[in-house]
């Protein structure tokens, strides 16, 4: 738990819900459709067998999702090694084990940095899907194949579930799929035919899954699509409106965002992500006459149209997002080994090629035990100030004790505080940003917060807040709630750990007194 971030604890309390038959939910109240389906599902297969045992515990819940999330990375891992294993320097004179090793020690070393694979969220799975998708798409065979073709559009069916931005992707690997197809075609008839054949087949999987899910998010919430990107692009805007360098133009805050933010993840995993990117681009043109370096080209271009998209889109700290782009480890790998390769060629010394291939495999792994052993001891040493996890704990023990059945606790990062509540079947965290709340919350409910604190019996506020804060919009004003109105119902319950990060910044509590109308006489 002290290695996990807390973003996570969302899916994996959705999960239970589901486990347990309430349905798509995060507080057992309100539906929601606030996550990635095809991780939440996985989680809720696992899940039910621990629900009719009466030990789905949440130690137990934990260890199984991280276990689900390791078998997932090795599975990952296990499928770059074997595409790897394929030669991969010109003339097919290299196969060594070696280079396979080099990239998954690259692989490795990216990831110790915020180690999203046993993040809680769908990264790992989304990670395997990706590199069977590209060794699928890899393989040295007719690309046209039509038991290959099938297997590209079911994993991009899965792709796309795991995360609805892999559309983007599936779309791309369609187009060249077709663009080769129409190459190869002899004459305008058998061009249409290959052409439509290539794009039913990796496409049609993708959009009935995309169909399928909007028609039970239609029938269980009473919307088609998720409400999280709406709002975060309702977010985004509001930090694009207070950036002060948008008063240089849009262009010149956007820039300056994504120049800030890049610059704000540390270097190895800056590093990482640009040798993704750049390395991906450079290898797909490099290589362009190899199986590899021709299956990359989709892969490369959706990293390029995802970054773009993101930061068009997003603002605020929302555009770069680590479990965002589980595509650059990946392409980082393959770039790092295939530069390696080149020398090997160069040097034409299988010996030479193994020597520098075991050290920089030996550096790396070096560097990613040092990594993780680093957050492990700021994980130990800082687990009980952490503000978020001290509000957890303190709800859990002091805090839904407290109330009575049907009232509930209300959270704006209400993910860890919501899985940590031993009683949550009959006094629920219920989520305050709108994220995985009710589709209606964020343009309905979230403008008046004080209105929804009595209607959904709201009676203990509970996060990291700004309790010396002076805006009169209240302590957890940073979040968007205004909470003027009922400024006078709010009475302090408890106050914990500073966040060292920001000043001001600490783990709150708050009861809600009822108003005079909702006392019963």
């Amino acid at each position: 738990q002290r290695q996990q971030g807390v973003e996570g604890y969302y899916d994996l309390e959705i999960a239970r819900h589901l486990a347990r038959g309430d349905g798509l939910t995060f507080d057992g109240r309100h539906p929601t459709s606030g996550f990635q389906p095809l991780w939440v599902l996985l989680l809720a297969a696992l899940y039910a067998p621990l629900e009719l045992l009466t030990a789905s515990t949440p130690a137990m819940r934990l260890v199984v999702a991280l276990l689900a999330q390791t078998l997932c990375v090795a599975a990952a891992l296990a499928a770059l090694v074997r595409l790897l294993r394929r030669p991969i320097a010109r003339g097919g004179a290299d196969a060594s084990p070696w280079m396979a090793a080099v990239a998954v020690a690259v692989w490795l070393a990216i990831e110790s940095v915020y180690a999203m694979g046993v993040s809680g969220l769908e990264y790992a799975l989304q990670t395997l899907i990706l590199a069977l998708l590209l060794a699928r798409a890899a393989r040295p065979d007719d690309p046209l194949d039509g038991a290959r073709l099938r297997a590209l559009g079911w994993l991009g069916a899965l792709a796309t579930l795991t995360r609805f931005d892999n559309a983007l992707l599936i779309a791309l690997v369609g187009a060249h799929a077709a663009w080769t197809a129409g190459r190869r075609a002899a004459d305008s008839g058998a061009r249409v035919g290959a052409v439509s054949r290539a794009l039913l087949t990796i496409g049609l999987p993708s959009l009935l899954a995309l169909a399928g899910w909007s028609l039970v998010l239609w029938q269980t919430t009473g919307a088609p699509l998720p409400t999280s990107g709406t709002v975060k692009m309702a977010w985004s805007a509001s930090r694009l409106a207070a950036d002060p360098h948008v008063a240089d133009g849009w262009l010149v805050a956007k820039l300056h965002h994504a120049a800030q933010l890049l610059g704000a993840w540390p270097w190895p995993y800056r590093l990482g992500w640009w040798t993704g990117l750049v390395g991906g681009v450079a290898l797909a043109i490099a290589w362009r006459d190899r199986p590899l370096g021709r299956a990359l080209v989709p892969f490369a271009g959706f990293a390029i149209a995802q970054t773009l998209a993101y930061l068009i889109v997003f603002h605020g700290g929302y555009a770069f997002v680590p479990w965002y782009y589980p595509l650059m480890p990946l392409l980082a790998a393959l770039a790092v080994t295939a530069a390696l390769a080149a020398v090997v060629e160069r040097v034409r010394d299988r010996r030479i090629g193994r020597a520098l291939a075991a050290l920089l495999v030996v550096a790396l792994a070096l560097y990613a035990l040092r990594a993780h052993a680093l957050r492990g001891a700021r994980a130990v040493a800082f687990a009980a100030q952490e503000p978020l996890r001290a509000a957890a704990a303190w709800t859990a023990a002091v805090g839904a004790p407290s109330l009575a059945d049907g009232e509930a606790i209300g959270a704006w990062n209400a993910g860890l505080i919501a899985y940590l509540n031993p009683h949550a079947a009959t006094r629920p965290v219920i989520n305050l940003d709108g994220l995985v709340n009710a589709p209606d919350f964020h343009a309905d409910h979230r403008a008046a917060p004080c209105a929804y604190l009595a209607r959904a019996n709201i009676r203990l506020l509970v996060d990291v807040g700004w309790p010396a804060t002076d805006d009169p919009a209240g302590p957890f004003a940073p979040y968007g709630a205004d909470l003027r109105a009922c400024a006078d119902r709010l009475v302090p319950a408890w106050t914990g750990p500073a966040d060292p990060r920001q000043a001001g910044r600490r783990a709150v509590a708050y009861r809600v007194r009822p108003r005079a109308a909702e006392v019963a006489p």
